[in-house]
């Protein structure tokens, strides 16, 4: 394609995982999406970055910048459309009356604390909103999942989020390299959820309480469709010097990219090109580099 696209999102459908390119031109930026799962193809980026587009706090839709913004600052949004969002993760550190209109009314629903499972052992707190968990999981590449409490709004789960947090010594975030170290171990194991339960259990020990426990929430089906991969070992680009990934797509954990090419893995986390400028070709080039030092391995 020699059209200008801006890698805006990646994100799970009804289909499986896919890339959000705004392709831009005198007229403005058009939306279009590409399904990832089984597609051969090669991805490759330039230095050149643009506003990813608005976030819609009340309806949870995406929209293009609508100004095709050139952006040289760390946000990936221009200043207009992170106005437009509002939104704030950190809300419980800043006054209400200092928070957006879209913040407040998005804190008023209904909110759940999840505890998310990356395999390997490690183990997380989180919130959401009630109507947003799944996707928020998705986001967040967790392998295994349980919702622990429910809660009218959003400050209350926070405050019994910290409360587990600091209680029973659990991670509120975990990186983005943790997560890719820790993802071959748990593709491998047998019963995540087993995994995930005797995570739980040590937190109700250390809570001195049990926990009003929710379903089980299934996530790898979204990740890989209906064929789970058997992953041993991978190479992750993510911190190479590389200005292209390609392979054929096995599955997107979180912002995870899977690829398989000639009989090896590859991983590369997708949030490290957002707003760049992209290409993407359905055909395939060789990754030119060598398995070590960032080879990933079942441990």
């Amino acid at each position: 394609m020699d059209k200008t696209y801006v890698f805006s999102e990646f994100g799970f459908g009804s289909n499986g995982p896919l890339l959000v390119l705004d392709e831009l031109d005198r007229s403005g930026a058009r939306r279009r999406q590409w399904q990832l799962l089984k597609k051969r193809f090669t991805l490759s980026w330039s230095e050149e970055r643009y506003c990813i587009g608005r976030f819609d706090l009340a309806t949870y839709e995406s929209e293009p910048c609508p100004t095709s913004a050139r952006i040289t600052e760390e946000s990936n949004r221009c200043r207009d459309c992170e106005y437009s969002s509002g939104f704030n993760p950190s809300f419980y550190n800043v006054p209400r009356h200092q928070i957006s209109p879209q913040q407040a009314a998005y804190n008023a629903r209904p909110h759940a604390v999840y505890l998310a499972y990356f395999g390997c052992g490690l183990l997380k707190v989180g919130i959401s909103s009630e109507d947003r968990n799944r996707t928020r999981l998705l986001e967040q590449g967790a392998l295994a999942a349980r919702i622990i409490a429910r809660f009218g709004n959003a400050y209350d789960a926070r405050n019994f989020e910290a409360r587990i947090s600091k209680t029973a010594v659990l991670r509120e975030v975990v990186q983005a390299a943790a997560k890719r170290r820790a993802l071959v171990t748990g593709l491998m194991s047998e019963d995540l959820a087993a995994e995930l339960t005797a995570g739980i259990s040590k937190v109700e020990s250390a809570l001195g309480s049990p926990l009003p426990l929710g379903d089980h929430v299934e996530l790898l089906r979204s990740y890989f469709g209906d064929e789970l991969p058997s992953i041993q070992e991978a190479t992750d680009l993510t911190s190479r010097h590389i200005s292209y990934v390609s392979g054929t797509c096995i599955g997107l954990v979180g912002d995870s990219l899977i690829l398989s090419q000639a009989g090896r893995l590859f991983f590369f986390g997708l949030k490290t090109i957002l707003s760049r400028v992209v290409r993407y070709e359905a055909e395939e080039r060789r990754n030119a580099v060598e398995p070590e030092p960032s080879q990933l391995r079942l441990l």
